[in-house]
């Protein structure tokens, strides 16, 4: 009834209690609800771009799906880690799209109507782009690199995210670097917003952002060389302080 635009007496209340069940539930082809709905929103509005507005009570029940599946996320991961204790935290939508994994086209109607919550910090002090490079590699194709391109647009997202850390001291280049994405899924996108990124150590392990994408099994060749590429210079900074 939801994913129809049903159930208007639904509010945001309801949501973050657990008040909508199975959100992350999958039906008999693997999808979840918030999954089908995307896909009529899309289907409805024509294009991936969004030549036209969605219809309301599809963006209202999506809205709510949104937080439903986000709640549920969060609560999950926290049930997993320290035994379900969950602390809630104040909730915006586009940080909750992006890290739920919902599809560029969706995200990008949300940047657009709220287009000030790329410059607002979420949980762990993160920005929309340094939540989404953290997350590049879980999506499927080529989506993290079109979200990541969204969210550094100038006009429509806010490039100055890829200069600013997070709680934790972390740029977007180091965060994506350490998900062995693929250059031109992001990577190349966050250097070029935040050039200087390339020659500064990550502070969590002290690498290099072509360090980070090169260690361990899953290590990426493509970003590895390309980082390496553009700044040949940290190979001298590195031998000078003997770190090879």
């Amino acid at each position: 009834a939801l994913i129809d635009g049903g159930e208007k007496n639904r509010n945001a209340k309801d949501v973050d209690d657990g008040g909508i069940d199975g959100a992350l539930a999958w039906d008999e082809d693997g999808r979840t609800p918030l999954e089908i709905l995307c896909s009529k929103i899309v289907h409805e509005c024509g294009d991936e771009e969004y030549s036209c507005p969605p219809p309301a009570h599809l963006w209202e029940s999506l809205a709510l799906l949104v937080r439903a599946t986000y709640f549920q996320s969060k609560r999950r991961n926290v049930a997993i880690a320290n035994g379900g204790n969950f602390s809630a935290e104040p909730f915006r939508m586009l940080h909750a799209m992006v890290e739920i994994g919902c599809p560029p086209a969706v995200i990008r109607h949300e940047l657009t109507m709220n287009p000030t919550q790329a410059r607002e910090r979420g949980n762990r002090g993160r920005l929309p782009l340094s939540i989404a490079a953290s997350l590049s590699s879980h999506w499927p194709d080529k989506e993290g690199g079109e979200i990541i391109r969204m969210l550094t647009d100038r006009e429509m997202g806010y490039p100055q995210a890829a200069c600013i850390v997070d709680d934790d001291g972390r740029l977007p280049l180091h965060l994506i670097s350490e998900t062995k994405a693929q250059y031109h899924e992001g990577v190349q996108t966050i250097f070029q917003a935040a050039p200087r990124a390339i020659e500064t150590r990550d502070v969590k392990t002290r690498l290099y952002p072509f360090m980070l994408a090169a260690v361990g099994e899953n290590g990426c060749i493509d970003s590895t060389f390309c980082l390496l590429r553009e700044a040949p210079a940290v190979l001298l900074s590195l031998e000078k302080n003997s770190f090879l």
